[in-house]
């Protein structure tokens, strides 16, 4: 008879062998880190695209806001539009006070502070949030500077050539309509194609305000490619957005637009250059304004 195992022996017998451990090989190393500079390539601009997408969708909120705050603007004013640069009309500070003219310069001729009463008085709708950033500290109802600047720079530039009327461009002249005729709209009664006639875009300019020769999201004007000879350059020059008149394509090549039916969209640079998106009276892509009698 055997004699019955000792536990010494027991756990001598059951004793596991060793697992021999090996590290990564400079192959495996080489092929992890391949995939993962990949996996990067890919999730980081989706991810970058997700994010302007969203702020795209912000904009054009906006500019619903901004189309509405217009549409009220001209109800008060018994279908009067709003014009796009007038000197002598009320404007009001975030506070509810008048702009007086003198004391703050051009800040109450430009449209967003005559516009600001139907925003809640303020402009912070109207501001990009990059030139948010640099009004902070200039926020003070009675600072001229934030008054200035505010009015210098919403997101949107108006079509106050031929939609409101702008002084800039010959609105408001005798002389200038005489000689051309009234080639702006001055109330809703008038506007013939309300679908496709713009009244807001996103626009820029260069900061030199700012202190700063970048280029700013935001401008209070926007203006056509054409009005009585060509305005825009033949390209776009992403360091100068005078050169297709103030046009912002800050969206994947796109600038948000918002017509007076009140529909706003994205539209490229070269769809602009129609010039039936910007007077109602045009008939044709390169139509150009002619003294009153020249056809």
């Amino acid at each position: 008879m055997l004699p019955l195992a000792t536990d010494a022996t027991s756990r001598s017998q059951v004793r596991p062998t060793p697992v021999l451990r090996r590290g990564f090989t400079l192959v495996e190393v080489l092929v992890v880190v391949a995939v993962v500079a990949v996996l990067l390539a890919i999730l980081i601009p989706a991810a970058s695209s997700v994010r302007t997408t969203a702020r795209e969708s912000v904009e054009r909120s906006a500019a619903r806001s901004l189309l509405t705050a217009w549409n009220r603007y001209a109800f008060d004013h018994r279908g009067r539009l709003l014009p796009g640069y007038k000197s002598g009309l009320p404007a009001f500070d975030p506070s509810g006070r008048p702009i007086d003219g003198q004391s703050f310069g051009v800040a109450a001729a430009r449209y967003p502070w005559r516009i600001a009463p139907y925003l809640g008085g303020a402009v912070e709708e109207l501001t990009a949030p990059s030139v948010a950033g640099k009004l902070d500290g200039r926020r003070a109802s009675d600072d001229p500077e934030y008054l200035y600047l505010a009015s210098l720079h919403p997101r949107f530039g108006i079509n106050g050539t031929f939609v409101g009327g702008d002084e800039g461009a010959g609105g408001f002249n005798a002389g200038f309509e005489t000689a051309f005729g009234r080639f702006y709209r001055t109330s809703l009664g008038e506007i013939r194609r309300p679908e496709s006639l713009m009244v807001f875009t996103s626009a820029a300019s260069v900061g030199g305000s700012f202190g700063d020769p970048e280029v700013v999201e935001g401008y209070f004007r926007v203006k056509p490619p054409t009005f009585t000879s060509p305005q825009w350059q033949a390209e776009a020059d992403p360091e100068d957005p005078a050169s297709v008149g103030h046009v912002d394509p800050r969206w994947n090549g796109r600038a948000v637009v918002g017509f007076v039916s009140g529909e706003v969209d994205a539209r490229p640079v070269e769809g602009l250059r129609d010039m039936r998106l910007w007077a109602d009276q045009a008939d044709a892509h390169d139509w150009s304004l002619e003294p009153a009698g020249g056809g």
